[in-house]
């Protein structure tokens, strides 16, 4: 920007804002002045036309027209109206002067007796008159204050600029190179200030620039020594890593191995020649997910959002041998000089993983047999109802006590009992299908949850006879063979019957209970009068 531009910027700067708020003062100013006109000849007219209609009404009411037709003409001249109507009570016209239908409306009365109405239109001539008058002395005035404010404007810009260029003409010397160069004092008050600022400014970049000088030699001095200990703290990080837990594999931008540490030697069986140059993803990772590795690195690399880097996740890592193992992969991505690196930790998780079954098993399973217990059973029943809805086929659920386990756990022991019941599990579990589902609830109670019956009470009462007869067969407790029976509960699910698990299980026990008051030893199907005796 030249110096001149900045003068004439102030300039029309000022003179701008002094043409707006003139021009907002005029236009002010009439707004108000015709609103004030209006309201005063509204008034004006509303006092003599009700002065006039008082006089109208008894002179219409006695239907003196000459009388009517002198007191409009006086109205309409004092008033100095457009137009003004006088019409009967019956709606015709007595009077009319001027010609303009809209108006100020009064009626007329005359002894409580509506006699007709005056209508009155106002004359706007004199107002827009007076509107366009003070218009135009407002534009005149508003035009001979921005003329000498633009005179004063000019005047301003050039006195502020005529230092600040000074100060100019010093930064153009001190960029040149030449720091002894300083701005002339100045009496203006604000101006002297900066420019004292800005010579202090320059005495302090002398100093600086100085001392800055005997830091450098300090700082060159200080690189050396630093340049030592970090060659030192490098081989020491790289013996850490080296004897890290945790496989250390540091990749370049293209996702291959430019560093391999003992860990990720044992682990993966790869040694450190072997796995130098080549790609992480096709030596580690298995063949579905090589691609999405290599993509998420691209992505990362040209700034988007990456799924694994700059995050901790789990994967399945390939060894040398081709074994899958669980891993947690940890990568961040760091800069050595002007080049990007990727640093990741994997950790084999194995052992973590096994725990975490083995504590979900048991969890889920009964400790003595093995089988779903209560909470699975549970879960699994909604999930099988939801099926049968889904596929149209019925399913059963079997409520299974054990009869007479009471007196063998009474006389031969707990442990003899926890044999029976593991026997009993192993045999309800060899009697069904693979895909039907075998609970034990509690003690001597076990559940079974068959599923897809092509034909709902056939299949429920083959199913039943089976559970039947595998409780039968003989269990050897010690050496002495004890014959024992079970009693079974049938309820039977129909597609889309609206029952839910509770109520389906319910039924089952309700079954079990009712064979075991009619003798043991037998199956039972549930029928909604088992529901109204077991309320009783």
């Amino acid at each position: 920007m030249s110096r001149a531009s900045l003068r004439r910027q102030l300039a029309a700067g000022v003179m701008l804002v002094q043409a707006v708020l003139m021009t907002a003062f005029v236009a002010h100013a009439v707004l108000r002045q015709q609103s004030s006109l209006r309201e005063a000849e509204s008034r004006h007219v509303h006092q003599l036309s009700t002065r006039a209609a008082a006089r109208l009404a008894p002179a219409l009411a006695r239907g003196d027209r000459a009388a009517v037709d002198t007191i409009a003409r006086t109205l309409f001249d004092d008033a100095g109206l457009a137009a003004v109507a006088v019409v009967d009570a019956n709606g015709g016209s007595v009077l009319r002067r001027g010609d303009a239908p809209a108006g100020m409306v009064l009626p007329l009365y005359a002894n409580g007796r509506d006699v007709g109405t005056l209508r009155v239109v106002s004359d706007p001539a004199p107002i827009d008159r007076a509107l366009r008058d003070t218009l135009r002395d407002g534009l005149a005035f508003a035009l001979i204050a921005v003329a000498l404010g633009a005179l004063l404007a000019i005047g301003l810009a050039h006195m502020v600029t005529r230092r600040l260029y000074r100060l100019l003409d010093v930064a153009d010397a001190v960029r040149e190179g030449r720091h002894d160069v300083r701005a002339p004092p100045s009496r203006v008050h604000e101006v002297g200030r900066l420019v004292d600022s800005f010579n202090g400014m320059l005495d302090a970049l002398a100093e600086r620039e100085q001392a800055l000088a005997r830091a450098n030699e300090e700082l060159e001095a200080r690189v050396e020594e630093r340049t030592a200990e970090l060659v030192e703290s490098a081989a020491n990080h790289r013996a850490i890593l080296e004897q890290a837990n945790d496989a250390f594999i540091m990749l370049d931008e293209e996702g291959r191995v430019v560093e391999w540490n003992r860990a990720a030697r044992t682990i993966f069986g790869w040694s450190r020649s072997q796995a130098y140059g080549r790609r992480f993803s096709e030596l580690l990772l298995p063949e579905l997910q090589r691609e999405d590795f290599d993509a998420d690195v691209r992505t990362f690399i040209a700034g988007g959002e990456a799924q694994w880097i700059g995050r901790r996740a789990e994967m399945q890592a390939l060894t040398r041998d081709g074994r899958e193992i669980p891993t947690e992969l940890s990568i961040r991505s760091r800069w050595r000089g002007d080049r990007r690196y990727f640093d990741a930790f994997l950790r084999d998780i194995t052992e973590r993983k096994q725990l975490e079954v083995s504590l979900a098993m048991q969890a889920l399973h009964d400790p003595l047999t093995g089988l779903p217990n209560r909470r699975l059973l549970l879960e699994s029943l909604p999930r099988a109802i939801q099926r049968a809805d889904r596929n149209g086929t019925a399913l059963g659920v079997y409520f299974i006590d054990l009869d007479g386990f009471k007196q063998v756990n009474d006389t031969c022991g707990h442990d003899a009992g926890d044999d029976v019941l593991r026997e009993f599990a192993c045999r309800i579990r060899d009697s069904v299908r693979a895909v039907d589902m075998v609970a034990r609830l509690a003690g001597d109670e076990f559940v079974v949850i068959a599923e897809a019956f092509a034909e709902p009470m056939p299949t429920a009462d083959i199913v039943a006879g089976k559970l039947l007869r595998v409780a039968e067969a003989p269990y050897l407790v010690g050496d002495t063979p004890r014959h024992l029976s079970s009693s079974v509960g049938v309820a039977v699910y129909k597609p889309r019957s609206g029952i839910d698990a509770t109520t389906l299980l319910s039924r089952a026990d309700q079954a079990m209970y009712n064979a075991k008051r009619s003798g043991k030893g037998r199956a039972t199907l549930w029928a909604p009068e088992l529901a109204s005796a077991a309320s009783h």
